[in-house]
């Protein structure tokens, strides 16, 4: 259980003078009944264009890429006995690399609501926000904080609380301060190249309001000390199959997606973003789908089977069987990120897609060194079309900015491939996954795409806001 969760926990102590406890109504958290909600949709509060950061990137990607997923095909739990109140975890890996893009929510938190703002992550199950309580190592503006001594529904949770104890097993160290209350503490830890991104505090139960939906007794980070850059953004929106994340906790069967290619706009010059939860995130007829797959290693992951690459109509020879398979012990495979911009495939794989593309394209090769992305000099380059199978048989048919990435050098208009070497598993970036409607049914455990703006069009007003940010980032995946 606990390493489904977070890499670690700690105790944490604040003075009840500064900020009253109420008693919990249940110590029961999961399972519970799912509420009434429809559909949630999220618009762009702005729209940022990514093409330097992304530049900036490719530049550099090779002093911040790693290994993917763990070094050890047999990953062991952490250890959990801890001392004065702190638990802590081993890892026996790393994650993989960079990306460019964030996508940034709003959620209103607490009675009365508090606007918050968190970077939307399929790959995470933490949702967290800094807090009030923040005095050091706390994120900058315009990150705002929840206070929960402004909200008549908070309530924090204590440490020997049987939820606390059941999701995150952690050592509860007395205290000779009667006026000090212990609480349910965490840590977590973010990848960034080589910067490590974490986050630590406390847990909190409050209400979630969802336009006019309001959702007691959501479990959430609220963080005292946090690392690293959210893009503006106060913490994270943890999207995964874990048991603390939004999806998890609202009890909802299916949600969706859709990325705005870079500079695309909708309604009042914005970017098209729409995130949506239940409801209308139903699959139309004749849609492509695949099965969602699972990982025993990493639970929280979106797992697809990808069957093959193909490269302007024919399929790229060469990639030994196996190669996008997930593993029995939950190694390998192929999952998907809104994190991450860019595509990571196997380094046996992405050599021969690599190959594939430069066998089709006549311009004069640009090198970037490093790991050295496949790059031209030519903004006129004529892009072979790239194509994905996927269990099922079915076929993503992807746009040239899906994987293609153009921008000026200041002497040279260049173009790139955004698909890089990996180790461990392959991702599918939030690049290729743009101009694309993603449906996630976690009932069914498939995924359908929809090549099309049908559902991003029909949206209702927007009751959430996105936003697109800037940052390199990248989940630690610990065990």
């Amino acid at each position: 259980m606990g390493r489904m969760l977070l890499a670690a926990a700690a105790t944490w102590l604040l003075l009840t003078s500064a900020l009253q406890v109420p008693p919990l109504a249940s110590e029961a958290f999961i399972p519970r009944p799912p509420p009434k909600i429809g559909s949630l949709f999220l618009k762009p509060a702005r729209a940022q264009k990514i093409g330097q950061s992304i530049k900036g990137f490719l530049k550099k990607h090779g002093e911040d890429i790693f290994d993917i997923i763990a070094q050890s095909l047999s990953p062991t739990p952490g250890d959990s006995t801890g001392s004065g109140g702190r638990s802590s975890s081993t890892s026996a890996g790393g994650a993989p690399a960079t990306t460019a893009g964030l996508y940034v929510a709003d959620l209103q938190v607490g009675t009365p609501p508090q606007n918050i703002s968190g970077v939307l992550d399929i790959t995470s199950e933490l949702v967290w926000m800094q807090c009030s309580t923040c005095t050091d190592y706390c994120l900058p503006p315009p990150a705002s904080s929840f206070n929960p001594t402004h909200s008549s529904t908070a309530q924090p949770l204590p440490c020997n609380n049987s939820t606390c104890q059941t999701l995150l097993p952690q050592t509860c160290s007395t205290t000779d301060n009667s006026n000090q209350q212990l609480l349910c503490g965490y840590f977590a830890e973010y990848y960034g190249g080589s910067n490590n991104d974490t986050t630590q505090g406390y847990f909190v139960f409050d209400t979630f309001t969802f336009d006019t939906t309001a959702v007691d007794d959501m479990l959430f980070g609220c963080s005292d000390s946090s690392t690293g850059n959210y893009s503006g953004a106060s913490g994270v929106i943890g999207l995964g199959r874990g048991e603390l994340s939004l999806v998890s906790q609202l009890g909802i069967s299916n949600f969706s997606y859709f990325l705005a290619p870079n500079g695309s706009t909708g309604s009042g010059g914005e970017s098209d973003n729409q995130f949506q939860l239940g409801g209308v995130a139903v699959p139309p007829t004749g849609s492509s789908t695949t099965p969602l797959y699972n990982s025993s290693a990493y639970p929280d992951l979106y797992y697809v089977g990808l069957t093959g690459v193909y490269v302007d109509g024919e399929e790229v020879a060469g990639i030994p069987a196996g190669t996008f398979d997930l593993q029995s012990n939950g190694s390998g495979g192929v999952f998907l990120s809104t994190t991450m911009s860019v595509t990571y495939l196997l380094s046996d794989a992405y050599t021969l897609v690599r190959e594939a593309f430069a066998s089709k394209i006549s311009a004069q090769p640009y090198s970037m060194g490093s790991l050295d992305p496949l790059c031209y000099v030519n903004s006129s380059v004529s892009v072979p079309k790239l194509t994905l199978a996927f269990d099922g048989d079915v076929k993503m048919e992807l746009n040239t900015d899906n994987y293609f990435f153009e921008y000026n050098d200041g002497e040279s208009e260049i173009q790139c491939l955004t698909v890089l070497p990996s180790v461990g598993a392959s991702v599918l970036g939030s690049l290729l996954q743009t101009g694309t409607t993603m449906i996630y049914d976690l009932e069914r455990g498939q995924l359908t795409f929809v090549v099309s703006h049908s559902l991003a069009s029909e949206a209702p007003a927007a009751s959430l806001a996105m936003a697109v940010a800037v940052a390199v980032w990248v989940v630690r995946l610990l065990i």
